[in-house]
């Protein structure tokens, strides 16, 4: 399990979204090792790899060989909740 205590955030600020994909080439269902995308406010490149790391580690015990992660930064400036810019 990933210790979200060492990420200083709250825990309810995490959230998993599972997406089921079939990743198809030439006509030929193939099997694909997980892809995650992170949404998140950027934190600083020392958090990006620790958090990186933990969730490339967790993965790879669940069986895994190979996992591929990639950060899409959000901007304070257009982030809404409840209609209220936060």
């Amino acid at each position: 399990m990933i210790n979200l205590r060492s990420f200083a955030c709250p825990r309810q600020f995490f959230t998993l979204e599972v997406v089921e994909c079939t990743f198809i080439v030439d006509g030929e269902e193939i099997s694909k090792h997980p892809f995650v995308q992170i949404n998140w406010f950027d934190r600083g490149p020392e958090v990006q790899d620790k958090t990186a790391a933990a969730i490339t580690e967790h993965i790879c015990t669940a069986g895994y060989k190979d996992v591929e992660i990639f950060y899409i930064v959000l901007d304070r400036d257009k982030y809404y909740e409840n209609g209220k810019r936060i």
